[in-house]
């Protein structure tokens, strides 16, 4: 029923209240660590799609240089200085393929993920980043069942979910590494999941020679 700039916390066994944020909002693009963060575009109130952008260092927030696309519903991934918001919803009816790199000071254009999707859970690097599900199309949405990885440079598919979904909770150290993607929902609207899947990468195949005495 309303929107709130509160920030909160979390230090592995309790929350408390942080400074508040310049924006009061909701569905943003975020990315970084606790004393180092990004908050990336949003739903402001009484506003739709907005490109404001702040960053936290673990005790306030400050206002930095705003996106050049308007979204909201995006997805994070990154580091303070080396950041991704990308795709999300720009309403009426679009959602977006667009995808934007942070570097600390300013916002570029990046290669354009493969559909339009918002309210996929993204996770790792901005050179191998990845984002999981997410929904697409308008005005009834289909969820997208793949992860999508991306260089820095493009993005391309790696691997297919169990389940289908959108609106997930998850994380990753990168896409080579892994990560995983717990809840959402699999029809837009409704029709929340509970199971939680994890993606293992492949890796690459390595010879080596052993000596031996």
């Amino acid at each position: 029923a309303g929107y709130t700039n509160d920030s909160a916390e979390y230090n592995g066994s309790t929350w408390t209240v942080g400074n508040d944020m310049n924006n009061t909002c909701r569905s943003r693009s975020a990315f970084g660590i606790q004393t180092a963060a990004i908050g990336a575009n949003a739903y402001l109130s009484g506003s739709q799609a907005s490109t404001v952008a702040e960053s936290y260092n673990g005790t306030s927030w400050t206002a930095i240089t705003a996106t050049g696309t308007a979204r909201y519903f995006g997805s994070g991934f990154g580091t303070q200085t080396a950041g991704v918001s990308c795709g999300g919803r720009n309403p009426p009816v679009t959602t977006l393929t667009a995808t934007e790199e942070w570097d600390g000071s300013s916002w570029t254009a990046g290669g354009a993920i493969p559909a339009s999707r918002q309210l996929a859970q993204g996770y790792g690097t901005q050179t191998a980043g990845a984002i999981l599900g997410g929904g697409r199309g308008y005005p009834t949405y289909t969820q997208d069942g793949n992860q999508q990885d991306y260089n820095g440079t493009t993005w391309t598919t790696s691997a297919a979910l169990g389940t289908a979904r959108s609106n997930g909770m998850g994380g990753g150290t990168t896409n080579v590494d892994g990560g995983f993607l717990g809840g959402g929902q699999a029809v837009s609207g409704g029709n929340a999941v509970t199971n939680t899947e994890e993606f293992v990468a492949v890796g690459t195949a390595t010879t080596k020679t052993i000596t031996t005495s």
